[in-house]
Formats: C-alpha cells, structure tokens, sequence
C-alpha cells in the first residue's frame, strides 16, 4: 500500500460498474438502493478495509475526497481518523448512521454530503463542534430534518441543494428553510447559498420562497441560484433582501423566472439600502 504517516490527502474515484442499477438514474432511485439494509458489495467491503487500515498507516489524515456510489456502511471508519479536517463525499448517500459517526470528529471543519431523506423523525445528532462549512445536497423534506437534528456551534458557511428528482412547491422547499430559520446555528451564519435544480413554473415571488431567511441578520453573502424555477421577482423582492441583511457585502441572484426588474433598477435598490455591498452577480 502506498501510504505513509506523511499522507494528508486521500482522493478516491468509484467507477459506477460496481452499481449498474444506478448509472443514468435519479437520485431517488440511488437512495434506495443504497440506504436498503445491509446489500454491501465485495467492493464496499474492500474500502471499508482499506479505511480500517489506514487508521494506523496514515493516522494524521486530515482530507478525504470520495466520488461515487458506496454504502452507508463502508464509510462508518471514517469516524476513526481524529485528524481529518474536510470530508468530501459526492455521489454516495449519506445516512443518520454516518452523520452520527462524522459528528464525533472535533476537529472537522469542512463537510460536503448528499443526504439521504429517513423514515419518520430522526433524533437530535450533537457534535460537529468545529464544523464551519457544510454543503448539503437532498430532498427539502430531509434537509429540513438534518437542520433539526443537527447543532454546530460555529457553523459560518451554509450551501444547500435541492435535488431535481422531486417536484417539490414553494410550501416544501420554506418548511426547509424555516428549520433553518429556527435552528440553534441559525445566527452564526454569515454565508449562505440556496439553489434550486428542479425545473418547475411556479408563480411565486422570490420572497416567497426566501422569507424564512431574512431573519438572519448577521449574513454577509447570498448565493440564490433558482435557473429553472420560473419565480418572479420585483425591485421590492430586492429591497426588502436589503433591508435584512444590512451586512451584505456578495449577492449572486442567477435565475430565469416569469418576471424580472431591469438590472439598472436591482443595482439602483440594493447599492440605496445596503451601502457595504462589495460584490454583485446578477443573471436573468
């Protein structure tokens, strides 16, 4: 095995063969498959080992990187790496088993999942007392669920991603952005990124959806990326986004919706309300 104590870094890229069932499907079907008990294959059970392994090979490990589908399961050892710093996991679904396991880290910083919705309620996960950034990819319903459970004190830096395998409604994606509203890492917030991938044509209004968010008045940057969505949005949407977050600094609205204010008019409204605005990104 070419490792040593000197390793820091570990990228690992799974080819899709081992889950053909997977290949070209929605999230939702990958879900299941890979959240449906104990059906591990050989190659799961070979990074399990591999992790097992290197927990005395390269024990000040500090970033994992994993691209492609693996079983809840085999990512259970991660917990044993008390150095690790950043966990990135793209592709493979992340369950309340692997949170719970990733949460007793204390010196995690950085986290990226794709988390997988659980059936009925799921318990309170403490931990994660250095998380300050956290990318999330999910169903509103089940990212409304993490952000219950979950209560990083330091938490700065929050992008979220509805997935486009479900039609959810302007109602669905609020009840997420409500528990977030409530959450206890709801004020140490200074960034955060919503987009939306679904393609749907509602007749909404941006603070429709957004509303939950302009309590969080220590926001610095907002990053609202609803390509798709068809929401509309006015220069009183701006303003009123303004008027919240007086600490704004970076704004990045990216979307094609129904009806949109001329970028003069948005640029005239925010630069009025919010003078600390240093960085402004605007496509429609």
């Amino acid at each position: 095995m070419l490792a040593s104590e000197s390793l820091r870094t570990l990228h690992i890229a799974l080819d899709d063969i081992i889950y053909p069932e997977l290949r070209w499907k929605r999230r939702g079907k990958c879900e299941k498959v890979l959240l449906k008990g104990d059906n591990r294959t050989t190659r799961d059970l070979n990074i399990e080992m591999l992790f097992t392994t290197m927990q005395s090979i390269a024990p000040f490990l500090k970033h994992i990187d994993i691209t492609g589908y693996l079983h809840p399961f085999s990512l259970l050892p991660l917990a044993k790496f008390p150095c690790l710093r950043i966990v990135d996991l793209h592709k493979t679904i992340v369950d309340m088993r692997v949170l719970r396991a990733l949460s007793t880290l204390r010196g995690l910083e950085d986290m990226t999942i794709d988390f997988g919705m659980p059936p009925g309620n799921i318990p309170r996960c403490d931990g994660f007392c250095s998380l300050l950034s956290l990318v999330v990819v999910g169903r509103a319903a089940g990212l409304a669920q993490l952000f219950t459970s979950i209560s990083p004190p330091k938490l700065d830096a929050l992008y979220m991603t509805f997935s486009n395998d479900w039609i959810e409604t302007t109602s669905g994606f609020r009840v997420c952005l409500e528990s977030i509203r409530s959450a206890s890492f709801s004020q140490s917030l200074g960034e955060i990124s919503v987009t939306i991938l679904p393609r749907w044509k509602t007749k909404d209004f941006l603070t429709d959806l957004i509303e939950p968010l302009l309590s969080l008045k220590m926001v610095d940057s907002v990053s609202l990326k609803l390509d798709e969505s068809g929401y509309s949005v006015s220069t009183q949407d701006i303003e009123n986004m303004a008027s919240a977050w007086p600490k704004l600094q970076k704004l990045v609205m990216r979307w094609m919706p129904a009806s949109v204010p001329p970028p003069s008019s948005v640029s005239r409204a925010s630069r009025a309300i919010v003078p600390s605005l240093r960085s402004w990104f605007y496509r429609a």
